[in-house]
């Protein structure tokens, strides 16, 4: 299991996005993205999580806080065990 949270306390915030690997997530399958108590009350906490990992997991996962002062970004590596990489010549 991955569980990911970050903690803002400037505001007002506009908006947390998260992505993996050049792709924006959102809450679904596969993939919990929960943010509280709400953008506008701080402390804003967003958590990423994912049950279960599988290799297409692994790589670059990105946080971004914006709002109207400007932004700040997270950006972490995910190493699920068990990967085998090859290059094939």
């Amino acid at each position: 299991m991955l569980s990911v949270n970050i903690t803002r306390f400037n505001l007002p915030l506009t908006n947390i996005t998260w992505s993996h690997s050049g792709n924006i997530l959102t809450d679904g399958d596969r993939v919990t993205i929960t943010t509280s108590p709400s953008l506008n009350t701080p402390p804003v906490i967003s958590t990423l999580q994912r049950i279960s990992l599988i290799p297409i997991d692994f790589g670059t996962y990105i946080v971004t806080a914006t709002n109207d002062v400007g932004s700040a970004t997270f950006t972490f590596n995910v190493d699920v065990p068990g990967i085998l990489i090859m290059n094939i010549v």
